[in-house]
């Protein structure tokens, strides 16, 4: 489900994609993309990952290790909104 909502304090667009699984993930996932009030560039992405119950040592590596790695592929990039 796609959710877009203006953030009451910033003025912030926030497009928020919920999932029902993103690798590496133990389940759903919350990706949101932040857009300057003013500018309407990308100044962030979020991403949120569910795990129900306890992760394994593995599991925990492989979120952290992702959670961690850069976004290479949108260093260098100023995507504007335009819906």
């Amino acid at each position: 489900m796609l959710i877009d909502r203006i953030d009451a304090g910033s003025r912030s667009r926030v497009l928020t994609l919920e999932l029902p699984a993103l690798d590496p993930g133990l389940g759903a996932a919350t990706i949101s993309c932040v857009f300057g009030a003013t500018s309407q560039r990308l100044i962030a992405v979020n991403v949120i990952w569910l795990a129900v119950g306890k992760a394994s040592q593995t599991q925990e590596t492989l979120l952290i290790n992702a959670a961690a790695k850069p976004l290479s592929p949108l260093q260098g990039l100023s995507p504007t909104l335009s819906l």
